[in-house]
């Protein structure tokens, strides 16, 4: 016994376990691992196509067997009513919803991506200053919305023929500053918890990996050299964790209703397209022609190209949710949404080059009415398709380079 307690080490009969080389089992490990990062990019490249696919819908000429070539611009009365909704208001919704959006990312990959302290407290920054930005906003445009709380009415179209009266949407207004107070309130709350979790080391993802598990636990033991009495605060990660993910939820959930309601507001105003003499139009002086003058849409190459890249995306998007860690797969659907991307962005150059080449003036309708041409809807599409090009080229570059390149380090440590 005495001998026991003298040794200074005790050798097994059989010598030391050995560990397992890491290098040796990853090397043997020939399925694809995909990253943390690949659903939510797959889900926001698949939520991008289906809008470009949607706008494709919309904005074509002609049924799904026939199409026809259309000029991208609108045509309507300039004189039309804004129905208690000014441009100013919707603009101020369309930029809150753009930097809630921006924050709630962030503070996701804050969670998700644990960087080195310096980025991590950068990009919480960025979160919770873009929240911020989201809360004023909405704030700005609850109080402007309440003092056009009587004006909102939808006006039927060519009113001015017919003599028909408007309809009231106060509840509609209603309803819209109810939402911007819900997104000023979440938005504030959100942003306040996202920093200050981040800097106090509690809004982050459980440790992966040998290492991070050491480091992890050595900053709780640091953490519990306290008084007596703040025992009592060992599991406040845990509760700091799940009320922040809850204001974002919270964020992440009124930041649609708040764009869906706008929307609505949008589509009260009275518009008319503008449609010229039948018959004049038409390149063979048929009498009896039903084709009007001008068609608000695009070309016919521009639309089936859009369909191609939309409807490719959508699929591949599909597709790539099969269970499968075949790296031969993996590497072919990364192939995929490379060529999907580069019909976003040829797409794209051709919608340009078809918007700029709209030079004709606004035409004069029969009753001499002053009309303005808008491009407004089909700039919206360039950037959405361009964006969704750039979504996918970035899923491409993080998933397949950077990730997989730092697999190793994040999964098993250095």
């Amino acid at each position: 016994m005495q001998a026991f307690l003298n040794s200074d080490v005790l050798v097994p009969e059989h010598g030391l376990f050995e560990p397992p080389d890491l290098d040796h089992d990853l090397a043997n490990d020939s399925g694809w691992r995909y990253s943390r990062f690949a659903m939510p990019c797959i889900f926001m490249s698949f939520v991008a196509s289906i809008v470009v696919l949607a706008l494709t819908v919309c904005q074509q000429v002609g049924t799904f067997k026939h199409f026809v070539d259309g000029v991208p611009r609108v045509i309507q009365l300039q004189d039309y009513v804004q129905v208690g909704l000014p441009t100013y208001l919707w603009l101020l919704r369309v930029a809150g919803f753009c930097c809630g959006i921006t924050g709630v990312i962030s503070a996701i990959a804050v969670f998700f991506l644990r960087p080195f302290h310096p980025c991590r407290d950068g990009l919480s920054l960025i979160g919770g200053a873009s929240l911020m930005i989201a809360a004023l906003l909405g704030w700005v445009s609850f109080v402007f919305q309440l003092t056009k709380l009587q004006s909102l009415q939808e006006c039927p179209s060519l009113r001015r023929f017919t003599g028909e009266t408007c309809e009231d949407r106060t509840r509609w207004a209603v309803a819209a500053a109810t939402t911007d107070a819900v997104v000023g309130v979440m938005g504030v709350v959100s942003s306040v918890l996202v920093v200050h979790n981040t800097r106090a080391h509690h809004w982050m993802i459980s440790p992966r990996g040998w290492e991070e598990t050491l480091d992890h636990a050595e900053a709780a033991r640091d953490r519990k050299v306290r008084a007596p009495g703040n025992y009592g605060q060992d599991h406040v990660s845990a509760v700091r964790k799940q009320m922040t993910g809850l204001a974002l939820c919270g964020v992440a959930a009124a930041l649609p209703v708040w764009m869906s309601l706008t929307a609505v507001l949008i589509g009260f105003h009275q518009t008319e397209t503008v449609l010229g003499p039948r018959g004049i139009s038409d390149s063979m002086g048929a009498p009896l022609s039903v084709l009007p003058f001008e068609e608000s849409g695009w070309p016919i190459a521009n639309t089936c190209l859009r369909y191609a890249a939309s409807s490719g995306g959508v699929v591949t998007v599909l597709l790539n949710l099969l269970p499968s860690r075949s790296p031969w797969v993996a590497r072919a659907f990364a192939v995929l949404y490379i060529v999907v991307a580069v019909l976003c962005f040829i797409v794209f150059g051709w919608d340009v080059a078809a918007l700029g080449a709209v030079q004709d003036p606004c035409p004069v309708p029969p009753d001499g009415a002053s009309v303005v041409c808008s491009q407004a809807p089909y700039i919206v599409t360039c950037v959405t398709e361009f964006l969704t090009g750039i979504l996918m080229l970035g899923y491409v570059a993080l998933e397949y380079g950077w990730m997989q390149r730092f697999m190793v380090r994040l999964e098993y440590g250095p």
